[in-house]
């Protein structure tokens, strides 16, 4: 059973969150997105059906997505992956910046690592709310009343169209904090730890550290065994 919690479904890899219900859940999200397309009182009536697609560093992340992306694609959609994993307010800073009609993220937040999610955001970048999710569910059961099935290419072999995500997000950053404060703030002293999740290799290009040998300021994040 296909159960949102927090904007999203969360499961087991391999005995609850499969291919097959990822596609199952992806056709659930292209009905929802197609009736708000239609629906003129929607605010995403007529708008060009881009849908933003991204995934953490968990098992797996990047396959999913496609098989996602591949649903989408054959309801009419146009699929845009995230080029690399992304942590969650980048995809949904994507979805604005990208003017999307929404987005799908492969993550399953902080459970741990042998589970795997997939989080519905609409058009602003937020998480779906619950009566979005429960007409999602609605359109799921539909479906597998129908004994609905689709025809998928061999998994992970699906060519979409990526993107990086992260230059308009750090320039929005950028624009919202003072980092030069923060750099003059000597007393300030912090510590990150993403330990292996989608943050880590991005910690160094945005935080004021502490100065280099040529003066400039980095951060090394640590990496741990983490999800």
């Amino acid at each position: 059973m296909i159960k949102f919690g927090t904007s999203g479904w969360r499961g087991l890899i391999a005995r609850d969150f499969t291919f097959d219900n990822v596609r199952l859940a992806s056709q659930g999200i292209a009905g929802y997105l197609n009736s708000e397309l239609r629906n003129p009182r929607s605010a995403i009536a007529n708008r060009k059906p881009l849908v933003i697609l991204g995934h953490d560093t968990r098992f797996l992340g990047r396959e999913f997505s496609l098989a996602a992306a591949e649903v989408l694609a054959a309801s009419g959609f146009i699929p845009l992956l995230c080029q690399r994993d992304a942590p969650t307010p980048v995809i949904a800073h994507a979805i604005r910046y990208q003017k999307a009609i929404g987005g799908i993220n492969m993550t399953a937040s902080h459970n741990p690592a042998e589970y795997q999610g997939l989080k519905f955001s609409t058009h602003n970048g937020a998480p779906a709310t619950p009566e979005v999710t429960r007409q999602i569910e609605g359109n799921i059961a539909q479906l597998i009343g129908q004994n609905w099935s689709c025809q998928a290419a061999v998994i992970g072999t699906l060519q979409c169209r990526t993107f990086d995500p992260q230059p308009a997000y750090f320039k929005q950053l950028r624009k919202l904090i003072d980092f030069s404060a923060i750099r003059k703030a000597s007393w300030l002293s912090t510590t990150t730890v993403p330990r292996s999740g989608s943050a880590t290799s991005r910690i160094a290009w945005i935080s004021p550290g502490k100065p280099g040998k040529n003066g400039q300021r980095v951060c090394t994040p640590s990496t741990g065994s983490g999800p």
